[in-house]
């Protein structure tokens, strides 16, 4: 397991790096908030299209991998790559046929951007199509080097664009679009080479695939939107550049908490799964208060962080423009954290195969918020969107645990314990945070951040917290070892 994760880790870890360096080192300075904010609405159209047309082939190839690359491989692959390009390029042509007809409804800029934005609809399924049929073939290694290697070439074209043109938003989008081009055509030399595709489609595979994936897409889109509805209203309300301000606060958050319950969760569920199969549902649900036992442990010091001296991360890492980022980074900061929670709770449907309801308790944060940022974002600007956020978030965590608790058919327990601990050494943390002296360089935000970690985690090994004793106690184990 540890092996594994270390194979993916650079998977997560390149993009996140890569990621930083782009959105806070670059955009924040060369790009305009508004710039950023058409950005930003260009990639979460695409998005949202691309998911709801093919996100279930991406599910489907995962799931029926093993059973067509032996004897139907050609076939496999075929009709998958065939049906992104079919359908994506039907798509583009519907919206050639009816762009004159928008102009009076779209934003005139959105409307310029979207011609060359489309292109994304067919490029990023094929690229995920690729990378999951990577996966699905156990080709770790490559995995995390396509996956790395691509961050790094879109950081790359991103400041060739940047620091050599004046296109901005319109080759920011280009150069994305090259990236994704390169390494579809190198996945496809090589399929071609191997005599892999070929202009067959298998309708059987189709209706299998749709049976199987469209149920998860409507997760997937409800998710999504749920992310995203924020930012269409805040468009709405605000214009652009709230938007540009309010997407890049909202991405600083996603990149330091997200990406680490990502690194937690991938050995988490497969290791609830083992135990839930071979041990029964007790020991599962030992086995899942364990894990969110530990995502406490972990991301409580991020998010305080990110609470705490979301003034001083913003005069430090952000252009002049973004410095009313500050007002919403603790608040984004504690929504996502909250999210990254509710993805460990609801895996328990998923366990108990009623993937369904996790449709539903979606839908009904998606509501809540979308009526919340209606209220709130004409009154208090972006910052309405962020509690916005963080109360349909909550909802959709109070929800599933609810009904969780009410059905009885899995025997979920809450870590308290571990839970009064993290908040007694948070507490702490946030008022040494608040006593120290602020900063104004890197520098100084480093020791000023590591020596808050250092005291929250000493009060947890002092708290005598599982999860902390146990790792230093490997930590002595291995430095004994080694001497």
């Amino acid at each position: 397991m540890l092996k594994d994760i270390l194979l993916y880790l650079p998977a997560r870890a390149v993009p996140a790096i890569t990621a930083f360096l782009l959105n806070i080192l670059i955009f924040s300075r060369m790009l305009d908030p508004a710039e950023y904010g058409y950005y930003t609405l260009i990639i979460i159209i695409t998005t949202i299209i691309g998911t709801t047309l093919f996100q279930w082939i991406n599910e489907s190839a995962l799931r029926y991998y093993e059973r067509y690359n032996k004897q139907k491989k050609e076939e496999f692959l075929s009709t998958y790559t065939i049906i992104i390009v079919l359908v994506g390029l039907l798509i583009i042509a519907v919206y050639f046929l009816i762009a004159p007809f928008l102009s009076g409804f779209i934003d005139q800029k959105l409307l310029k951007l979207m011609p060359i934005g489309l292109w994304l609809i067919i490029l990023k399924p094929l690229y995920d199509l690729f990378l999951t049929l990577n996966r699905a073939s156990f080709q770790k290694t490559k995995y995390s080097l396509v996956c790395s290697l691509f961050a790094v070439g879109k950081l790359l074209f991103a400041i060739l664009v940047l620091y050599c043109t004046n296109l901005h938003v319109n080759g920011l989008v280009a150069s994305l679009l090259l990236t994704y081009l390169i390494f579809i055509m190198i996945e496809l030399f090589s399929y071609l080479k191997q005599k892999a595709i070929k202009p067959i489609i298998s309708f059987s595979l189709v209706r299998a695939s749709m049976k199987f994936g469209l149920p998860l897409t409507g997760v997937f889109i409800m998710g999504r939107l749920l992310a995203v509805i924020d930012k269409f209203c805040i468009v709405q309300f605000l214009g652009p550049h709230d938007l540009g301000i309010y997407s890049l606060g909202y991405k600083i958050s996603e990149m330091s908490i997200q990406n680490i319950f990502m690194v937690l969760l991938l050995p988490a569920y497969p290791a609830i799964i083992k135990t839930f199969e071979n041990e029964g549902k007790s020991a599962a649900g030992k086995s899942l208060k364990n894990y969110i036992s530990i995502y406490f442990v972990f991301l409580v010091p991020v998010l305080m962080i990110l609470w705490g001296m979301a003034k001083e991360f913003c005069l430090v890492f952000l252009g002049d423009k973004y410095q009313g980022c500050y007002v919403i980074l603790g608040l984004i900061a504690a929504g996502i954290f909250i999210l990254g929670l509710s993805h460990y709770v609801v895996k328990v449907f998923l366990l108990i195969e009623n993937s369904k309801k996790i449709f539903y308790f979606l839908l009904i944060s998606v509501i809540i918020n979308i009526i919340l940022n209606i209220i709130l974002i004409p009154n208090f600007g972006i910052k309405g969107a962020a509690y916005s956020t963080l109360i349909s978030y909550f909802c959709y965590l109070s929800i599933s645990y609810i009904v969780i608790k009410k059905e009885k058919k899995f025997p979920i327990e809450f870590p308290w314990l571990t839970l009064f601990k993290t908040i007694i050494a948070a507490g702490v943390m946030l008022i040494v945070i608040i006593l120290l002296p602020a900063v104004d360089d890197v520098w100084g935000f480093g020791l000023k951040a590591g020596v808050c970690v250092v005291i929250y985690l000493s009060l947890l090994a002092l708290f005598k917290e599982g999860n902390i004793s146990g790792f230093f106690q490997v930590a002595k184990k291995k430095l004994r070892k080694n001497q």
